[in-house]
């Protein structure tokens, strides 16, 4: 393995961009297998980086990226959730109630342009 970076938020980042593209949800064994690091000291050294936790942060880019496919897309939510990287139509809809206080369908309605 390579050399582990000074930084660890521009790998997260895209890590984060491949896993929506393809619709895949975000692993962080893969991506600390990928930069030579254990979970552990992954989740350490981007908590000091960024100043929150890595799973929050993962959280807050699936909301931000299902919040622009619902206002820029006429996808089906099921299709949506596997986008934004969520398991499924059912845990998109509580993570997204959760995060935003309102449903996708809601927010939907109230943000299209």
């Amino acid at each position: 393995m390579g050399q582990v970076p000074t930084r660890i938020c521009p790998h997260v980042d895209r890590y984060l961009r491949v896993c929506f593209a393809q619709g895949d949800v975000p692993r962080l064994e893969e991506l600390a297998r990928r930069l030579g690091i254990s979970r552990v000291t992954l989740g350490k050294r981007f908590q000091e980086e960024v100043g929150i936790s890595i799973g929050k942060y993962i959280t807050a880019a699936r909301i931000t990226c299902a919040k622009r496919l619902l206002t820029t897309t006429k996808l089906t939510m099921p299709t949506i959730a596997r986008r934004a990287a969520f398991g499924d139509e059912r845990s998109f809809r509580r993570a997204f109630l959760r995060e935003t206080k309102t449903t996708p369908a809601a927010y939907r309605r109230a943000h299209r342009v």
